[in-house]
């Protein structure tokens, strides 16, 4: 949590459906990166934990976050390289 230019304690994370995933450096203190996997049939879905936004993949291949009941989340599947 941080505080906001009004100085209200925010969460830190978007919280509007449609949202863009971001790319960003590891850091234990940053609440955009609090995800979570769940396991679904053929893969694994990624929840932004806070909000409880699952990742969908948009027709243009961008990663957005949406509530499951609003947009069909992507199944994740993990591969070794």
């Amino acid at each position: 949590m941080r505080r906001d230019a009004q100085g209200k304690l925010t969460l830190s994370t978007p919280l509007e459906p449609g949202s863009p995933v971001t790319f960003e450096t590891c850091s234990a203190s940053n609440t955009l990166q609090r995800r979570r996997l769940t396991d679904v049939r053929g893969g694994y879905r990624l929840t932004n934990a806070i909000p409880q936004m699952a990742v969908h993949v948009t027709p243009d291949a961008r990663m957005v976050r949406y509530p499951s009941d609003q947009q069909q989340p992507a199944v994740w599947r993990l591969a070794a390289h």
